[in-house]
């Protein structure tokens, strides 16, 4: 009869303990050297041209296959990543990533219809004086930038990225690169999809689109990703032109415009804006936030901190016509409901200026902005002709809902400015809407020729800037005719009985300037106007990429094995040593 075989404590404890030490070596050993890179089975090392592209070309159809760099790369042509391969390229330096320099007049890497590319770990770039853009990706490619950088790379459009596929940032940056002489400084989406998650869009430079140009694409930014710091004549951050544009989360900061849309541009597109911040952007003409010549809805987020040196320090919005194909495309649509407008300056409009436009505000904030002249919340310029009248009927102001408080003009209308007195009859106020603690030069009364006005277009139950009790006083809607009034007393009639001839609303800036908005635009997108976003979180992203994070992971349960190693140690030399034995009884 077979005994069955007992094991003591201390067996236990040593079988435990050299498990435990085995696992800790095979996860240095294994998985740490490609903490930075894909820790794919069977990855290959590459430390030239050939094998490199060796390695490319004999990889399996449709098996992913890492390729690590043991040094940088030099090429003689496009590095091409053909249909059907599913290529990630990384390194094995965690700590100086090697380069992939491309030559002259070609982008460093192509990747074609049906191929798959991740970037995670290695530098993308040209030398000096070197032509050619990143990565080009043709329809129905894709290319993810998990980890690494596009930089230093130069083209007529797409500096860093020229996207006609499927582009998917997760992390990484795509920085210093010029699209020279036109669109996409750092990324050119046309027709594409551009996804970004997270890494920063920073430093790139071009006529239009500084950070990003897209050109009847999908681009969209969420989580903890960065456009800032980039620089363009129209749309330092981004734009878009004919496309989609979401933005649900990350910051465009800090960008400039040499003339229009520091932070974004959007011309004839749709641009959805559900949370994040566009901040601290510049523009020396108008639109240092945003500028809109298309189709803007404001759900979330924030639009703070922008300036622009004339029109427009959150927004820019003014009304446009496009001929496609033969037919009129209008632009110049913004609606607010949700979000907020908040600390922006310029001339005139501090948070937003909107010439002939249809602007519709059924919640969200305007507040703290300021004006140097006119409109410190808002101002509204619309076109008349030579007798006064309106040029336009679409264009107008409808308030539904929200607050304009704490908005300063040194001039007239401290909430909302008027261009001239005929635009009074395009403001509409609806009951609840609040305004409170705007500024503006001097207070008046309401002339009775307006009282009918006023009764039609501005509910009986508006909350207006103490001590008025109606909204035609300067301070919260422009309105200078007449006298003004004293209202250190904290005493303001209701309705007053001026006779004196009807004068501007708030001081007009001569609208002909800008009245010839009809445009015919193609691929080269002659104007465009583009600002930024600012959020705190997205300073972060660097930190949280995921090959960061699956490196942190790896040390931390290293770290938790070697203390479990450590308290077996201990255990089995207590029990080797007889203090954990019960006594033996003589």
């Amino acid at each position: 009869m077979k005994r069955k075989t007992k094991f003591s404590k201390l067996d236990v404890y040593h079988r435990v303990l050299l498990f435990v030490f085995l696992f800790v070596f095979l996860f240095s050993c294994i998985l740490l050297p490609n903490a930075n890179g894909a820790s794919l089975e069977g990855a290959i090392h590459v430390r030239n041209e050939v094998e490199l592209r060796n390695a490319v070309n004999n990889a399996p159809s449709n098996v992913p296959v890492a390729i690590i760099f043991d040094a940088s790369i030099t090429l003689t042509n496009t590095l091409y990543i053909p249909v059907g391969k599913l290529i990630t390229l990384t390194c094995n330096d965690p700590v100086n990533s090697y380069l992939l320099v491309g030559t002259n007049n070609q982008s460093t890497i192509t990747v074609v219809g049906g191929g798959g590319l991740t970037l995670d770990g290695i530098v993308v770039t040209h030398n000096a004086g070197v032509s050619g853009s990143g990565v080009t990706v043709h329809f129905g490619g894709t290319l993810i930038l998990s980890n690494g950088t596009i930089s230093g790379n130069t083209a007529a459009r797409g500096g860093g990225v020229y996207n006609a596929g499927f582009f998917k940032m997760i992390g990484g940056e795509i920085s210093n690169n010029i699209a020279d002489p036109y669109q996409g400084g750092g990324v050119y989406n046309e027709y594409g999809s551009f996804e970004m998650f997270g890494g920063k869009l920073s430093s790139n430079t071009a006529l239009h689109g500084g950070g990003v140009y897209n050109y009847f694409g999908s681009f969209r930014m969420s989580g903890n990703c960065m456009v800032w710091g980039n620089t363009a004549e129209y749309g330092g951050g981004v734009y878009t032109d004919r496309g989609n544009f979401s933005l649900t989360g990350g910051n465009i900061f800090d960008n400039v415009a040499k003339n229009q849309g520091g932070g974004v541009y959007n011309t004839f597109g749709f641009f959805e804006m559900f949370n994040g911040q566009i901040s601290g952007n510049t523009a020396l003409y108008g639109g240092g936030g945003v500028t809109n010549v298309g189709v803007f809805s404001l759900f979330g987020g924030a639009i703070l901190g922008n300036s622009a040196n004339h029109y427009g320090g959150g927004l820019y919005n003014f009304f446009g016509k496009l001929l496609v194909n033969g037919v009129d495309a209008y632009g110049g649509n913004f609606s607010l409901s949700g979000g907020e407008i908040f600390g922006n300056s310029a001339s005139s409009g501090g948070g937003v200026y909107s010439v002939d436009g249809h602007f519709t505000m059924s919640g969200g904030l305007i507040s703290n902005n300021t004006a140097v002249f006119d409109g410190g919340g808002v101002y509204n310029e619309f076109s008349v002709d030579s007798s006064g009248n309106l040029i336009y009927s679409f264009c107008d102001f409808r308030l539904s809902g929200g607050k304009i408080f704490g908005n300063i003009a040194s001039r007239n209308g401290g909430g909302v400015g008027v261009s001239h007195v005929a635009g009074l009859a395009r403001i509409f106020v609806a009951d609840g809407v609040v305004f409170s603690n705007n500024y503006a030069a001097a207070a008046y009364n309401r002339d009775s020729i307006h009282d009918s006005l006023y009764s039609s277009n501005v509910g009986n139950r508006v909350t207006w800037t103490q001590p008025f009790t109606q909204g035609y006083n300067n301070y919260d809607i422009s309105y200078a005719i007449g006298a003004s009034i004293d209202i250190g007393n904290n005493t303001v009639l209701d309705s007053g009985n001026s006779n004196s001839n009807c004068g501007s609303g708030s001081n007009s800036t001569n609208s002909s300037d800008k009245s010839n908005n009809e445009f015919s635009l193609g691929n080269d997108a002659g104007f465009g106007l583009n600002g930024g976003i600012f959020n705190t979180g997205g300073m972060w992203s660097g930190l949280f990429s995921y090959t960061a994070l699956v490196g942190a992971a790896l040390v931390v349960v290293i770290v938790v094995l070697c203390f479990v190693a450590v308290f077996l140690f201990q255990k089995v030399r207590a029990v080797g040593s007889g203090k954990n034995e019960a006594p033996v009884n003589g």
